[in-house]
């Protein structure tokens, strides 16, 4: 019976091994989103200046508009890496610390606990995968990381002098690295309301205090106060909530978000009382506001993975049932480093173009014309422009949020569904369309002899208007 249970364990353990493997090679291939470019070109303009932008760099449309570059650490850091190894390498680099914070670091803190690694290995596992569908390089990881070294620091170095000044450094690279330093306030909120319910309110006010602090720090940014007033601007435009893709209820026809539902269904089945209060809040109520907004998946995964593999050990500490495993509760660093090293080198990412390469030829096609004629005024779509971004001026991109909900509204709904192109190209007066096949403009315009193709492949079209 041992023998048999061992070879059902190490069945469960190469499972696991090829399924983190298929993880971390799908984080790599698509590291590169339709924001990543912009990122990047935002990053490099830091670097090659030492001067933000006050103004729109990419767009005629919006070019006189201000903009907040919120997040603009990150695209500094992201250029300057980039630019010290290179692109492929960063991929890597990039998948490596969405290892760490999903995989090594929660299975980590779970053996500080002594939970078996068994447990861990699984639901750090299935975690990991439920997050990984948004997990491309953006702003987004940042805040995954600096929620668990938040998590970290106020869990075991509470007490410490330095957890304070640790705190307020983090907050002042968070607030300028990503607007999900709201979240790290709620988080500490939630770590004080915790800390009311359970009838510790020394502590409830020390972290009612540092929420003070850390909000001061925040507001060490170029944009002081703004950085909060944009989310609130943003949250308030229905439109755009509704037509950005992760601003949205997940689609629970996609594997991902059945196993976050599965791992959500588990934590409400063992019950709190397997949990720590703090982390079964986060649990509770990240997990809730990913059924309205997907995005948050990435956060929801993280502190489950943080909180539901010790709640697990002790639930079935209560039916007599113990694990046996040849890693039972012997956590072995060896093996874990081990498989992190063989996911990384076995895993090679296909393409650094991300989903821009099935548009190479429609671009080099376009950049040619341009060249050859001056003066050039595109009308796109948001993927296309989000591939040009680096190469010529585009009508709009993938920053939603800087175009506004009445711009994007009018170019969906005017120009891409063809309810008023005409008036909208009048409006407009671009000399050049270039879109992807799939959006309806496309059927009207071929048959309009005002609108011949000069270039067309399976997926995309350019056409000259007259």
């Amino acid at each position: 019976m041992q023998n048999i249970n061992k070879v059902l364990n190490f069945i469960i353990y190469i499972t696991c091994f090829f399924l983190l493997f298929k993880i971390f090679d799908f984080v790599c291939n698509n590291a590169f989103n339709r924001d990543f470019y912009w990122l990047l070109e935002t990053g490099n303009y830091i670097l090659n200046t030492h001067t933000l932008p006050e103004t729109d760099l990419f767009s005629w449309t919006a070019q006189n508009q201000t903009w907040i570059l919120y997040q603009w650490l990150f695209e500094l850091s992201v250029a300057y890496i980039n630019k010290i190894i290179g692109l492929s390498l960063l991929i890597k680099l990039y998948g490596l610390l969405v290892f760490i914070i999903y995989f090594i670091l929660p299975i980590h803190l779970q053996n500080k606990q002594k939970t078996p690694f068994f447990f861990s290995y699984i639901v750090c596992t299935l975690a990991f995968y439920s997050a990984c569908s948004n997990l491309s390089v953006r702003p987004l990881i940042i805040t995954s990381l600096f929620l668990v070294l938040q998590y970290i620091l106020i869990k075991y170095y509470f007490s410490k002098k330095f957890c304070i000044f640790l705190l307020a450094f983090i907050y002042l690279l968070w607030a300028n690295m990503h607007t999900g330093v709201l979240l790290g306030l709620f988080s500490l909120a939630l770590y004080s309301l915790s800390a009311v319910l359970q009838k510790k309110y020394t502590l409830a006010k020390i972290i009612l205090k540092y929420i003070f602090i850390c909000f001061g720090i925040s507001l060490i940014n170029p944009y002081t106060y703004k950085i909060y007033t944009y989310l609130f601007n943003l949250s308030s435009q229905t439109y755009l909530n509704n037509v950005i893709s992760e601003l949205v209820s997940p689609n629970f026809h996609n594997i991902s978000p059945k196993i976050f539902l599965f791992l959500f269904i588990s934590c409400l089945l063992i019950g709190k009382k397997f949990f720590r209060l703090e982390i079964y809040l986060h649990i509770l109520l990240f997990c809730l506001a990913t059924f309205f907004a997907g995005r948050f998946i990435v956060w929801s995964s993280l502190f489950i993975a943080l909180g539901l593999p010790t709640a697990l050990y002790k639930y079935t500490k209560t039916l007599n049932y113990k694990p046996q495993t040849f890693l039972q509760n012997k956590f072995s660093y060896f093996t874990l480093i081990s498989i992190l090293g063989i996911v990384c080198i076995c895993s090679f990412s296909s393409s650094i173009d991300g989903e821009c390469a099935k548009l190479k030829k429609a671009q080099q096609f376009y950049l040619s014309y341009i060249h050859s004629h001056k003066n050039t005024k595109v009308l796109n779509d948001d993927l296309i422009g989000s591939c040009l971004i680096s190469k010529s001026k585009v009508f709009i991109d993938s920053r939603f949020d800087f175009y506004g909900s009445n711009f994007v509204k009018s170019w969906r709904e005017d120009f891409l569904m063809g309810q008023n192109f005409q008036n909208y190209l009048n409006k407009w007066q671009p000399n050049l369309i270039f879109i992807q096949k799939n959006w309806p403009i496309y059927s009207i315009l071929k048959v309009n002899s005002g609108f011949p193709i000069i270039y067309e492949d399976g997926i995309a079209v350019i056409l000259i208007v007259k």
